[in-house]
């Protein structure tokens, strides 16, 4: 495996660069509601808000022997999508068309196109399933359905959706904006981090904080087993090599020089802290990585 900069990038241009990512962001949106119109049809939630008119989340609930809460969601995000109506005063129902399309017309094309086997749409279809599944044994919403039920590929699309955001504001923004939390964490700290997921937020905070202690926690545990194996980062194949380099060039080299500090290839993001903040570099952050580099930055 390797890794190549372009010495001279393109400029990006920021308005096409927002375009696409809100055409992304439809898209996600597409997929996500394309699941939440498999649980309508497969409950009967379209059915019933025909049947019954104009109706409240709890109406509905009552109808269809679901949970209002539940589905006061469920509406929302159909009226979003422009597949439910709605009529202000808490109260939602379909259009003569959305009835054509949802009940009439959509039955028979929504069980042949969306519906067969696992359900259609990727993770998020099966997971509907799932959530009708798990419905019709327990009643939506009565018993709920843990985060740990879904399917193993929502996991990592989770991460995926939300990582950048991790990168581009946690430590940069988020974290500063909080009174004082910033100036704690470098001088030491303890934070849990709830519903860590696969870890990013977490191994982001603890780069950036190497005074600080941080312990991600998660209903899943499988998540937090990748978890654990992303923050060892240096005890794989990647490190093997780069700890015999280092062992055989990179140290004895430093030990030959004057002040023969031996920090080697595999110093770490906290040792480097130390030495450039010693030269009187007082502004110092992990700028990027891959997984051979750290890129780190060091101003006076």
């Amino acid at each position: 495996m390797t890794t190549t900069t372009d010495p001279n990038p393109a400029a990006v241009d920021q308005d096409a660069l927002g375009a696409l990512v809100g055409q992304a962001v439809s898209a996600l949106g597409s997929i996500l509601n394309g699941a939440l119109v498999v649980i309508g049809d497969r409950l009967g939630l379209y059915g019933a808000l025909a049947a019954g008119g104009s109706q409240t989340p709890d109406e509905l609930a009552t109808r269809t022997e679901t949970t209002e809460r539940t589905i006061r969601e469920w509406l929302s995000a159909q009226t979003a999508a422009g597949y439910v109506t709605y009529d202000g005063g808490g109260r939602f129902s379909l259009s003569p068309e959305q009835t054509e399309a949802m009940v009439k017309r959509g039955q028979s094309r929504l069980r042949r196109r969306w519906l067969p086997g696992h359900g259609g749409g990727g993770p998020l279809g099966r997971s509907a399933h799932r959530v009708v599944s798990h419905r019709r044994r327990h009643g939506m919403g009565r018993h709920g359905m843990g985060w740990d039920q879904h399917e193993h590929d929502l996991f990592h699309g989770t991460q995926r959706f939300f990582r950048p955001g991790y990168l581009a504001n946690l430590v940069q923004s988020w974290i500063p904006a909080l009174t004082g939390i910033d100036a704690r964490l470098r001088a030491g700290g303890s934070v849990a981090d709830i519903g860590c997921g696969l870890g990013s937020s977490t191994i982001l905070m603890a780069q950036a904080y190497p005074e600080s202690t941080f312990v991600g926690f998660d209903f899943h545990r499988p998540s937090i087993e990748a978890a654990r194996a992303a923050a060892v980062k240096n005890l794989n194949p990647i490190g093997r090599v780069f700890y015999a380099a280092s062992t055989l060039i990179r140290t004895p080299a430093s030990q030959a020089q004057e002040v023969g500090r031996a920090l080697g290839a595999q110093a770490g993001e906290t040792r480097l802290r130390q030495v450039t903040e010693a030269a009187g570099l007082t502004q110092f952050r992990r700028a990027t990585e891959t997984p051979f580099n750290l890129v780190l930055e060091a101003r006076r």
